[in-house]
Parts: structure tokens; sequence; C-alpha cells
């Protein structure tokens, strides 16, 4: 059985969604933007800070703090095209940006009720509430891939560590999704399960980490919320988070799908995207 970690206010709050659903034109439309669009080279990505901390009402203790560390997209300014794009961009990280915000400004507003119920007892050694995101990218001509780690502690014996992730076509200047990348989600789907459940078996993961009986289900749903990132050499990264298959203690659990196995389940857009020949 699945085990959920038992995060007093937040982790659902938080989460964001990794393969949402995105509107879109139809496939040979966005297949001749993501062609001859002119915005990939074009445009680089930078990183900001984003940080703020919560004092009690009456200044004495350091209930939580924010530290949000979210690309930034920039481009030539007399290029539309890119500029097109570093807008869109942008926006998409500001809106996430305000949705995590106002997800731990309503934690810090029950944090501050604890406090004048409670007093200081729980905070009084330093151990404040903490909510982080990082990133990790993958640029090319046409696609940005993003996977972001967010942390969050409150309160008890450890934090809880989760993944999302974001693809972004340059050229089109547009958020993609999986979906939009084969005709066939259900076979896409079932080979990178497939895959998955042949690495486990091979490493002999269920018996070395102690996974759930019916982890099985779990892989199967790769596609429905979890981080899918696409690295430097072309494969496709999968993690399930800690509590997912196994215990806390067995940590997340990370798959590397190989170019080969994917890659049948494409249509020509997702192809061209992933510049996959």
């Amino acid at each position: 059985m699945k085990k959920i970690p038992i995060l007093t206010t937040l982790a659902a709050s938080l989460c964001l969604c990794a393969l949402s659903a995105c509107g879109g034109a139809p496939q040979t439309q966005m297949m001749k933007a993501a062609a001859e669009g002119e915005g990939g080279a074009a445009v680089r990505l930078t990183s900001q800070l984003h940080e703020k901390e919560y004092k009690s009402g009456d200044g004495k203790v350091l209930l939580g703090k924010y530290s949000y560390t979210l690309p930034a997209m920039a481009g030539a300014a007399d290029d539309d095209a890119s500029a097109a794009a570093v807008d869109v961009f942008n926006d998409d990280m500001a809106s996430i940006l305000e949705e995590e915000s106002s997800s731990w400004d309503e934690a810090m507003k029950e944090v501050e009720e604890l406090y004048s119920d409670f007093g200081s007892d729980s905070w009084k050694s330093g151990m404040h509430w903490i909510d982080e995101i990082h990133y990790e990218s993958c640029q090319t001509d046409t696609l940005v891939s993003l996977r972001f780690e967010h942390y969050v502690f409150s309160g008890g014996a450890h934090g809880y560590t989760y993944y999302t992730s974001y693809l972004f076509a340059q050229k089109e200047g547009r958020e993609v999704t999986l979906a939009d990348m084969t005709d066939d989600a259900q076979t896409l789907s079932q080979a990178v399960t497939d895959e998955i459940l042949r690495q486990i078996e091979e490493k002999d993961l269920n018996m070395q980490y102690g996974y759930w009986d019916d982890y099985a289900i779990y892989v199967a749903e790769w596609m429905d919320g979890y981080s899918t990132y696409f690295n430097d050499a072309g494969e496709l990264e999968i993690i399930f988070p800690a509590y997912d298959l196994a215990s806390y203690a067995a940590g997340a659990q990370t798959f590397v799908i190989p170019q080969s196995v994917y890659a049948p389940c494409l249509n020509d857009y997702g192809r061209l995207l992933l510049g996959i020949s």
C-alpha cells in the first residue's frame, strides 16, 4: 500500500501540475511554428531568487521562510519572436511564483495561530518552517525542459522533497506537454512503464529498497503528475519521491529512460521538439 507523508499543511496545495492540460493549435500548425520560428537560438535562461521571512507578531521568533530559485528568460531586444516567447515563459514563471508564495502565505497564517496558542517552544531552537524550490534545466534551440525540486519542512522529524516539471517550446512560445508530443499516450505510457519495471527487476530494486507490494500501480501512473525531464543526453528522467514506491528511508527513486524506448511512441511534432530524426 502506498504510504502518504503527514505534512500538517502543505503538500497538495503546493504541487505544480507537471503535465497539466495545455490548449494548442493543430499539430500541423505547431510543426510549422517549431520548425520555422526564430525564437529558439536567441533566448537564454537566468536564475532569480525570491525570498521572504515570516516573524511572529511580537517580532521575537522567525516562524518560517520561503526561498524560491526560479528561471527567467531573456532574448534579443530586436527579435520579435524571441520577445514573445520570453513574455510567455516569464509570465508562466510569475504564475508559479504567485501560486507558491500565496500557498505559503496561507500556511504561515496557521503557523502564527499555533504560535499564539502554544508559545515559542516549537521554534526556540531555530526550527522554523521552510519552503524551498530549486531547478535544473536543459535547453536546446526548440525546447526548454525544467525540473523543479521542492523541499518543505513543517515541523517533525524531517522535511519532504517532491518534484514537478515544465516543458516550453521556444520557437512557438508556449508550454507543451507529453500529450502534445504523442498521438497515442497509452502506448507511450505502457512502453515507459515496461522499461521502469524492467529496470526494477534487473537491479532488484524491489528487494533492495523494500518497495510497497503495489508499487507497480504507481509506476504505471508516471504520466499523471510525476516529474518528467529530458536531460542533455536526450534521455527521459522520471522521479518518484519518497513514500511513493517505498519508505522515506529509501529516498526518491529515479529512472532514466533511453531515447530508444520512448522515441517510437512520439509523433512528428514530438520528434522535432526533441531533435530526433
